[in-house]
């Protein structure tokens, strides 16, 4: 499918800095959709954009701290200090998947992200404790009964295993880089029956995360574990795991997580 042209400046966030030192270049394949909303062609195929942007953001660890203008899909902006020191390397491509049988609009972004060292000079401040969960403004959450740093939320959107894992392991949110898939005892640690919410993916459907700090979108979660062609998962629906086959993508999410030093 080609890429339709946008007559107007389009207005998304990026991430950048004007060095590196030192730097970790790492790969990045990520989906972005719409808000659901559909509207017309070209807003909707904006906010699949402005998704894949956000998503590669937070899985180099970036702060958003630049506004980048794009011009027939040429990208304009300035380079400036980030926090996490990431930057966008020229060259990647935005695939125009187009509409989905569900309504849904799809680009695949394809490129690379170079990053370095978060500056740890100053210590990250807490934003808000839930119980025995601290949120940090680095877009983290801890776990202070297991000491596991956990993202702030999943991927947001239907990720295989394979992916999945490759996501978990070139995540760098608060500049980290040690982040993992999650095991089965670990997501079941933050599964609460008697804290039930909505499923941001499922109409009518709920499902119970022990604290409002970590944003579960959708009734699945991958897990490390595997066996033959099949992965665990835990279903928030009701906390007991699966074995979703590793190339099923449908409902499933990835939360990444590391343990704090």
């Amino acid at each position: 499918m080609s890429i339709m042209k946008i007559a107007s400046f389009v207005f998304l966030f990026l991430f950048s800095i004007a060095s590196v030192t030192p730097a970790e270049v790492i790969d990045v394949n990520i989906k972005g959709v719409d808000d659901g909303i559909k509207t017309s062609r070209q807003q909707d195929y904006r906010e699949a954009v402005m998704n894949a942007k956000l998503q590669a953001i937070e899985q180099s660890g970036a702060s958003i701290e630049s506004i980048t203008k794009v011009v027939n899909f040429q990208l304009k902006y300035d380079a400036i200090e980030s926090s996490s020191k990431a930057i966008l390397l020229p060259g990647f491509q935005i695939i125009d998947i187009g509409y989905l049988a569900d309504g849904t609009y799809q680009v695949v972004l394809i490129g690379k992200i170079q990053v370095g060292e978060s500056d740890k000079k100053n210590k990250v401040k807490e934003v808000q404790k839930d119980g025995w969960f601290i949120a940090y403004e680095d877009g983290t959450v801890v776990d202070t009964r297991t000491n596991l740093m956990w993202a702030a939320k999943d991927n947001g959107a239907d990720i295989n295993w394979h992916n999945a894992k490759n996501y978990c392991e070139t995540y760098r949110m608060g500049g980290y880089k040690d982040w993992r898939m999650p095991t089965l005892n670990e997501l079941a640690g933050l599964y609460d029956a008697n804290k039930r919410r909505y499923s941001g993916c499922s109409f009518g459907s709920t499902i119970g995360v022990v604290t409002e700090l970590i944003n579960i979108s959708c009734l699945w979660s991958w897990a490390s574990e595997t066996q033959g062609t099949e992965s665990g998962g835990l279903f928030f629906g009701h906390g007991g795991p699966g074995w979703p086959r590793q190339s099923a993508t449908n409902q499933l999410r990835v939360l990444p997580v590391r343990n704090a030093k």
